[in-house]
């Protein structure tokens, strides 16, 4: 061991901080003098000493000033919550609200620091000669799209006509019209712009994270304490009317059969049916997707209505599959209402208690079935507690009427907790909610002609402050549906018109303890409950498909960028345990499932060439037939050559796994000596990389990949999903009796990618 100190620097406490910031500051204060009587000497005065000694001072009074100025002071962009800072804000004046740009371009111009020249940094025409290039190249585009369709392809099949789907048209004359010439804003993008790291997909800007650190307050806010809003108004809605027998022969041909979507448990409406949806009589081959489907309740069996959402990845595939159904019967008409329609999702423990705070049901409307529930709900509801399916459809005010919501005292939490009174609740569910209107089936009840923000500011003023304003019978009637949503994460949802999910949003972000989050956000809490999360876990679907080939583009341009020194060699860095093979299996950038088309059981491997095109694509089997064709002797008429089984992989000691990592079967003969792993403490089990420890299987053993992985601070250990091939493990549960209180599961190997070693791992079906 080296003499030499460390040059990490010292762990200082926060009390020892303290200190040292206040000796700065009182130094930075502090103004040094010198004594003036070595100047007077036997009653003379030594005028040169006298002076260089004022100099002295007056020099340490401008210092101690220049000091002081700058000791405590903040930056313009520092003076705003930590959630807005940006750190382009230090640089761009106009990334800062307005009331402070005088005094950002003051502390630029003192310290010298070098602002932005636009989007370009400086740099391309500008003024006229800009906008005479733009017309040009947009001239130029034009014209080429009219040469190109005056030379209609060869090998053009006429496609069967569908129902015209409506293109997103921002009215010219809105505010920022012209920044949503190719996407739409979200309802609440003006608040999450400035907060979030934002992306452009599926036609709209969508936040992906918070710019804040939001891993770990992520997981907390979902389980322990408040709750997290996901704006999720991206999501594709759509409604079928037409009579009750054609509605569901249109859905029997796209649901799973068995699943009672046709049935009067969910056709006497009111209650939410979550599953998956297929090409038409295509199941169990060729699934679209996770869907939801809410029938609204009508007495009147003659005409009836029913709401299909679904994730935009896979709307334009469900959405054709849908049409081809319609023209089949002559009494259904599609009504697109994307664009439209908004919807929030709640998620963690404080989601009932908020909404509670924020949703004010109005005066007229306590008389339905849904009114009276939701008063009875406390804040110690959980959203779990809920039956399957619950829907509540409920006529609210505007929630700006009681802008900020008020959170209940100490006392009140107390008061109201009483389990059994949500317990009698929950008892007495009725089957068909009374007295409810479901307004959001109708378009025409859409657009409320809600208040102006400076009205609203003129009833505030007249009513005093801290009091809210009371509501009139001019104030418009909001109608929204609630929905208890279990996949993939336990949820509330609240659909409302786009026009008014920005009011919710907002109130919901002014109660304590509620944060936002993206589309990573999300996929976390997907991920910590071990469910795949669409499309990026959905491999077997169209969705899935682009999603990965997308990931894997940009994996490999990031790859590229990197200098040969910098990045990993694939083609070096993986050897079996066989010791023949060198080289990362398959496609490093992406989960490469053409590995595994056509593969067999272990008994009769087969090489696969990768060149050899297979007409059949693979596609993933639903949980409940996975777990049915593997506990029991399996169902006839069932071809699962090309199969792939949703799973969940646990590490059983060190490592997690990342995404694209593959997942080996475990030879018969090594497998006792991977099973002992398992059993053995940390201080005996040898460690990766050492002689003892054992090789990683050859490709002839691969069986799937991960698709999505890391570390899961809920269960405290690696934890991934992703899918495995049915045909190499059917035999092995089967054979086995693998299988625990009706879910299969069984031994694996998991490797990442780019490395040599593999940790052992158990897998069993999602649920």
């Amino acid at each position: 061991m080296s003499d030499q100190p460390s040059k990490k620097r010292p762990f200082t406490s926060g009390t020892q901080a303290q200190q040292r910031k206040r000796a700065k500051t009182f130094d930075a204060r502090h103004i040094a003098t010198e004594s003036s009587s070595l100047a007077l000497k036997d009653g003379v005065l030594d005028v040169h000493t006298f002076v260089n000694s004022r100099k002295y001072e007056i020099d340490a009074l401008k210092n101690a000033m220049k000091r002081s100025r700058t000791a405590g002071a903040q930056r313009a962009f520092q003076s705003l919550p930590r959630s807005m800072r940006r750190r382009a804000a230090s640089h761009d004046v106009k990334k800062i609200p307005k009331r402070l740009w005088e005094r950002a371009k003051r502390e630029m111009t003192e310290d010298n620091t070098q602002d932005t020249k636009g989007r370009n940094g400086g740099k391309g025409p500008k003024g006229k000669k800009r906008l005479r290039s733009l017309i040009a190249k947009r001239l130029y585009n034009i014209g080429k799209k009219l040469a190109n369709a005056s030379q209609p392809d060869e090998d053009y099949d006429e496609k069967v006509q569908v129902p015209e789907l409506k293109t997103v048209k921002v009215r010219v004359g809105t505010k920022y019209h012209k920044r949503q010439v190719a996407k739409t804003w979200l309802p609440t993008h003006m608040y999450t712009s400035k907060r979030a790291h934002m992306t452009q997909l599926y036609e709209y800007s969508i936040p992906v994270k918070p710019t804040e650190k939001s891993y770990r307050p992520t997981h907390r806010a979902s389980l322990q304490k408040g709750c997290i809003v996901f704006d999720q108004s991206f999501y594709a809605t759509f409604f079928l009317h037409g009579e009750e027998g054609s509605l569901k022969k249109v859905l029997t041909g796209v649901c799973e059969p068995g699943t009672g979507v046709d049935k009067n448990r969910y056709a006497v409406g009111g209650k939410v049916w979550e599953g998956w949806v297929y090409h038409a009589h295509s199941y169990p081959k060729r699934p679209i997707g996770p869907a939801t489907i809410l029938w609204r309740p009508s007495d009147d069996n003659a005409k009836r209505s029913l709401m299909i959402r679904i994730h935009p990845a896979a709307f334009r595939e469900l959405w054709d599959v849908v049409a081809e159904l319609v023209r089949q019967t002559t009494d259904v008409r599609m009504e697109d209402a994307r664009f439209a329609m908004g919807s929030l999702d709640i998620v963690g423990p404080g989601g009932t208690e908020a909404l509670q705070a924020v949703l004010q049901l109005t005066s007229g409307s306590n008389t339905s079935d849904a009114a009276k529930i939701w008063e009875k709900f406390n804040s110690a509801t959980d959203v779990k507690s809920l039956p399957l399916g619950a829907a509540l459809d409920l006529q609210v005010n505007d929630p700006r009427l009681t802008f900020p919501p008020r959170a209940p005292s100490q006392a009140e939490r107390v008061g109201t907790t009483k389990v059994g009174k949500l317990t009698d609740v929950l008892a007495s569910w009725p089957q068909q909610m009374s007295g409810c209107l479901w307004s959001l089936f109708d378009r025409t009840t859409w657009k409320p002609k809600l208040a102006t923000e400076s009205e609203l500011n003129k009833r505030r003023t007249a009513a005093g402050p801290g009091v809210p304003i009371v509501a009139t019978s001019n104030d418009p009637t909001i109608s929204i549906i609630l929905l208890k949503t279990s996949t993939p994460v336990s949820a509330w949802t609240v659909l409302a018109p786009c026009d008014v999910i920005t009011h919710f949003f907002r109130c919901l972000m002014h109660y304590p303890a509620v944060r936002f989050g993206g589309l990573e956000n999300y996929h976390q809490l997907t991920f910590e409950r071990s469910t795949p999360n669409f499309p990026n876990d959905f491999s077997g679907t169209e969705a899935g498909w682009r999603c990965e080939e997308d990931a894997g583009r940009k994996r490999k341009e990031d790859y590229e960028k990197k200098p040969k020194a910098k990045r990993v060699s694939f083609e070096k860095v993986f050897e079996s345990s066989e010791g023949a093979e060198r080289g990362e299996v398959g496609d490093p950038m992406v989960c490469d499932w053409k590995l595994l088309q056509g593969a067999k059981s272990d008994e009769d491997a087969m090489e696969v060439d990768g060149n050899v095109k297979i007409n059949e694509k693979q596609w993933l089997l639903s949980p409940s037939l996975c777990r049915k064709l593997l506990t029991s002797a399996g169902e006839e008429g069932v071809d699962t050559g090309n199969a792939l089984i949703p799973v969940r992989v646990h590490l059983q000691h060190r490592g997690s796994p990342a995404a694209r990592a593959r997942i080996y079967s475990i030879p018969k003969a090594d497998l006792p000596t991977w099973t002992a792993l398992a059993s053995r403490t940390d201080t005996a089990k040898p460690k990766a990389g050492t002689p003892e420890y054992p090789a990683c299987p050859s490709k002839e053993h691969l069986i799937g990949f991960i698709s999505t992985g890391n570390f899961s601070l809920k269960e405290g250990k690696g934890v991934g999903v992703g899918a495995v091939a049915f045909s190499k493990v059917a035999n092995e549960v089967q054979r086995d009796g693998k299988q625990k209180k009706g879910n299969a599961w069984g031994w694996c190997i998991v490797r990442d990618v780019g490395t040599d070693v593999g940790r052992l791992a158990r897998w069993d079906v999602v649920e």
